[in-house]
């Protein structure tokens, strides 16, 4: 099982890329041939369409994309606060909303 998360890491490229709302978003690999049908994230398996927020604020999400299952990992973006507006953020909830943003 190690060996197999491993692997899937050594081969597998990372995808960066940018969602319209300015959201950093990270793919990995994830097929896990013991059970179909899930992602496999951390050692936890998450169904396809399923996600949760981890602790650190980054949105794990399962998908099927045309190069097969794929976990992707969603962070806050960063916070340019230019009018020196207070930083708010709701450390207990769901992402985005424990994302940082301006409160002026």
């Amino acid at each position: 099982m190690v060996m197999t998360k491993v692997l899937l890491l050594v081969l597998g490229v990372i995808v960066t890329g940018s969602l319209g709302d300015g959201y950093d978003v990270d793919s990995v690999p994830a097929f896990d041939p013991i059970h179909p049908g899930t992602c496999l994230a951390d050692g936890d398996h998450v169904r396809v369409g399923d996600s949760y927020t981890r602790r650190d604020c980054v949105k794990v999400e399962c998908r099927h994309t045309h190069i097969g299952l794929r976990m992707f990992y969603t962070r806050c973006s960063q916070v340019v606060n230019d009018r020196k507006c207070g930083l708010v953020n709701n450390p207990k909830g769901q992402f985005p909303d424990c994302c940082f943003r301006p409160n002026c």
